[in-house]
């Protein structure tokens, strides 16, 4: 089965001319005020069991914010950029106590890249 492409656009910004749309894919683009944990179980319903998130900061953040996450590829290039734009914006943390804790599994050298495979630590249930 091919992957289905959902391509949150809350603000409908998308031209729908962009390469993500092309038909090479089943494509899903989801607009307006977007509730994630709702969105993840209409995305079940069409027997979706799993997801790559591939956006930007405020993307991978919202995800975070709402304990939507397991795991994170994280890949990191050899060159060192300030005031460039952060991987997670509005993750909303008010000391370092907050931040989610992630048990790093796995790290490999690819070329000239860092490869790094970590799962999100959950709380556990009381």
């Amino acid at each position: 089965n091919p992957p289905l492409r959902v391509v949150l656009d809350p603000h409908s910004r998308l031209s729908g001319a962009e390469k993500v749309f092309d038909e090479s894919a089943p494509t899903l683009r989801v607009t307006g005020e977007i509730d994630l944990p709702n969105l993840l179980a209409d995305l079940y319903e069409r027997g979706v069991k799993g997801l790559l998130i591939e956006g930007g900061a405020v993307t991978a953040a919202s995800f975070l914010r709402a304990g939507l996450v397991d795991r994170l590829e994280l890949f990191l290039a050899p060159k060192l950029l300030g005031d460039g734009p952060n991987w997670l914006q509005g993750l909303g943390l008010a000391s370092l106590a907050d931040a989610p804790p992630v048990e790093i599994r796995e790290t490999r050298r690819l070329g000239p890249y860092l490869w790094i495979r970590a799962d999100v630590v959950k709380p556990s249930p009381m």
